[in-house]
Order: C-alpha cells, then structure tokens, then sequence
C-alpha cells in the first residue's frame, strides 16, 4: 500500500489598507493572481524535487538523443512508457540549433519546437524545458508512476491588522506526490554536447 502525506505551501503579506479602502477593487483581484502564480511555482519546484530525489539514474548518454534512447529503453524494461520529459535550459538551447541532417531519423515529420513557451514535440515525445533544472539535466516519466494531488485553487484569506494599519492577504494550499514506481521515472545528466 502506498501513502502520500499531505503539505502545506503558504505565501502572504501585508498591505497597506489605503488599496483597500481607497483603491480599484480589481488590485486586490489582481494580487491574488500573481500570489497563486507564485503558489504554483512553489509547488511545481516542490513536485520537481521529489521527482529528482525518486528518480532512477541512467548514466552513458552523451547528448538528449541519446537520453531518450536510453529512456525508451528503461520504459520498455520495466513494462512502461514515456509521458513526460523535461529539459534543462542548456540542452534544450543545443537541442533547438540542431539541423535537420544533425538529427536521428525517428525526429522527422510532424515535430515542433515552441520556442515561445518551451514547449516541443520530437519522436512523438512532448517536452519542456525547465529553468529550475540543474545544468544538462533531463527528466522523464511515465506519468501512471506519478501521482500529484492539490487542492485546487488554494484557499484565499484575508485579515486586517489593525495594529499596523494593513491588510494581510494569504495564499494557503495543500498538496501531496505519491511516486508508486521509482522505475518508470528516469533522470541523467548530459555532460557533453547537451542536444546533438
């Protein structure tokens, strides 16, 4: 049997009451926005963590082609499949200059590289690129392996604090990660040419 404890992730700060009392109602609207942005950061850098720290090691690939060989590899392995890949800046920058003829055959056709978002398609594989992730780190997983659970939006509070003459705004949630089957989550770390 398998158990996630849930956490707490919690954000706030004080304000003065002037927003409040004098201001356009859509400020506090739009503080709680950026603060659940925030909020999401937190918990997607907390699951990214966890992720890591469960993750089985595949070392000897050279470059994130053949990463994802070896990926596909371990997946088959263990009876699984990729569903998720995330990419450290730099191998996604190597990645993304490559030319046509620079790249296997199985990335042809139909593949695309968002580089507004980062987010790309190769080999029928989606990916991203994550900033947070250490330098030529890549990360996979089957996400049947990866269960996150989140209370969804978080609780928004609001108090007065008199004393100061403020308002303090918070953020408070709840999540979990249960990660049932360290096998079929993958993590290496590209030391030579991170893309070719």
């Amino acid at each position: 049997m398998f158990k996630a404890t849930n956490k707490r992730m919690a954000g706030g700060w004080d304000i003065d009451r002037i927003y409040v009392d004098l201001g356009d109602a859509d400020i506090i609207g739009d503080m709680f926005t950026g603060a659940i942005a925030d909020y999401n950061r937190k918990t997607n850098a907390a699951l990214r963590t966890e992720i890591l720290a469960a993750a089985t090691a595949v070392t000897g690939a050279k470059n994130l082609t053949d990463t994802l060989t070896a990926f596909g590899i371990k997946a088959v392995e263990v009876g699984a499949r990729i569903d998720f890949i995330a990419v450290a800046t730099d191998v996604w920058a190597a990645f993304a200059n490559l030319t046509k003829d620079q790249v296997p055959w199985w990335l042809g056709g139909g593949d695309n590289l968002g580089l507004a978002d980062g987010n790309g398609q190769a080999g029928k594989l989606g990916f991203i690129a994550d900033p947070a992730l250490p330098k030529g780190t890549v990360v996979a997983f089957d996400k049947r392996a990866v269960n996150w659970f989140e209370r969804t939006p978080p609780v928004r509070a609001q108090a007065l604090d008199i004393a100061h003459g403020g308002v303090d705004l918070g953020v408070f949630g709840y999540y979990a990660t249960l990660i049932s089957e360290p096998k079929a989550v993958w993590k290496t770390t590209i030391t030579d040419a991170p893309g070719v």
